[in-house]
């Protein structure tokens, strides 16, 4: 996510094929520029990405763009721990 002009907008994939927490979940052949910009969620009410584990993919975005890198492990261990799932961080 970037900050410009007092608003946030996120960023997918840049130009140099880098991708955002969100951004990964986009296969290339699947990704348009038109993304650029818009919450996830308005991907998902305009019908440009799946529903599918919506919630996920959002709560993914929040540990990346709310939080240092070194506390994603903790965070995303703590998302394992509440889903149920098995966490293997190596």
């Amino acid at each position: 996510m970037e900050y410009h002009q007092n608003v946030y907008t996120c960023t997918y994939k840049n130009n140099k094929g880098q991708k955002c927490a969100a951004g990964c979940f986009i296969a290339d052949e699947e990704y348009h520029g038109m993304f650029e910009g818009k919450s996830w969620t308005s991907l998902v009410d305009m019908g440009l990405v799946p529903e599918a584990h919506h919630s996920a993919i959002r709560y993914f975005q929040r540990i990346h763009d709310e939080s240092s890198p070194s506390s994603w492990r903790e965070s995303l261990e703590e998302y394992a721990k509440m889903k149920s799932l098995n966490f293997n961080y190596e």
